[in-house]
């Protein structure tokens, strides 16, 4: 589990880092800022309208799927929305087609990510793990051949989602019996209360932290524009490499954690637990010596000429991303444990 879990975040995570790479290589740093801003404002969104509920599955035993299937949709239409009517009023056309795109792809992922759950709750990491892959190869193409071509981004975008559309209409709802489950299955009411209720406190907490990350971009592009955006961005997203690879490992560890939870093996926990924080640990402390001896080098290769000289403020940024990783660790055990409402005030 472990081994197709971390394979899958690895060559993801190279896809994300790559869409920036490409974007700054081919593109500018201001059309960098673009796209960060389009992410920043729709990411709040979607994540609490999500209210996790990947995690929420993942760790029942009785709830049938087709009820947290039909809250996503819901959920993630009313996100789309509410991200492009934000955009209708603040953003400029150019950047409101990209917002709109990016709210579009956030959309099919949003669909995609509710299968994993009910794949994680049979802790079938494969099928998610080559759903993963495939996405990321995708995207990696689809960046790669529109903005080598036509350096456009919107093109690029529109690429993007073509291919992430196949991936969930041809490979993530087809593993599911969804159609004989609607056949089947109606709409209860009552249920989707109970699983809304249940998982808003999950919706708040994550989307606060997805606020304490994008709040600085809104900031830097109001004060400094989309070219100062596109630097921090460019920076900062050394960071999200290994949290995306936490993440991963995360989401193997909840629905383990919520077993042994349910039979009260507190010190396999604890044991487990450790074993992790300390992990998380070690790739936090690899970061920092690396960006302190290779920074410059790094961003340079990695991006381009324009982010020569803040080798410093990606060091910070690997001071914050060691303590950003451990506490993903402990926010599967909670999640195992079904403690969804002691998020909010976490957060």
């Amino acid at each position: 589990m472990f081994s197709w879990s971390l394979f899958s975040s690895v060559v993801f995570a190279f896809s994300q880092w790559f869409i920036i790479s490409i974007i700054a290589k081919l593109g500018s740093a201001e059309m960098v800022g673009q796209y960060s801003l389009g992410l920043a404002i729709t990411a709040p969104i979607f994540l609490f309208l999500s209210m996790k509920l990947r995690a929420v599955l993942a760790t029942t035993i009785d709830e049938s799927f087709i009820n947290y299937f039909y809250v996503r949709l819901f959920s993630s239409i009313l996100a789309l929305f509410i991200s492009i009517l934000i955009g209708l009023i603040s953003l400029e056309k150019e950047l409101f087609i990209i917002l709109v795109l990016i709210s579009l792809v956030k959309l099919v992922e949003s669909i995609s990510d509710i299968t994993y759950g009910k794949f994680q709750q049979m802790e079938n990491f494969r099928i998610i793990a080559l759903s993963k892959i495939a996405r990321a190869l995708s995207s990696i193409l689809a960046f790669a051949l529109f903005m080598f071509l036509f350096s456009d981004l919107v093109l690029s975008l529109t690429a993007q989602l073509v291919f992430w559309v196949i991936v969930l209409l041809f490979y993530d709802l087809s593993k599911i019996d969804l159609k004989s489950d609607l056949l089947r299955r109606k709409i209860y009411l009552g249920e989707v209360k109970t699983i809304v209720i249940l998982s808003i406190p999950l919706g708040i907490a994550v989307s606060l932290d997805s606020l304490s990350v994008n709040i600085p971009r809104y900031f830097i592009s109001y004060l400094e524009g989309e070219y100062k955006l596109g630097i921090y961005v460019g920076i900062t997203y050394f960071i999200l490499i290994g949290q995306i690879v936490v993440t991963a490992l995360s989401q193997v560890l909840i629905p383990r954690f919520a077993n042994l939870y349910r039979d009260n093996e507190f010190k396999q926990i604890n044991s487990l637990l450790n074993r992790f924080i300390i992990l998380s640990c070690l790739i936090g402390l690899v970061g920092v010596i690396i960006s302190y001896l290779l920074g410059d080098y790094i961003l340079v290769k990695m991006y381009s000429e324009e982010y020569s000289g803040y080798s410093n403020v990606l060091v910070v940024t690997m001071i914050a991303g060691t303590i950003w990783y451990t506490s993903g660790f402990l926010n599967a055990v909670i999640l195992g444990m079904r403690k969804f409402k002691i998020q909010v005030p976490i957060f």
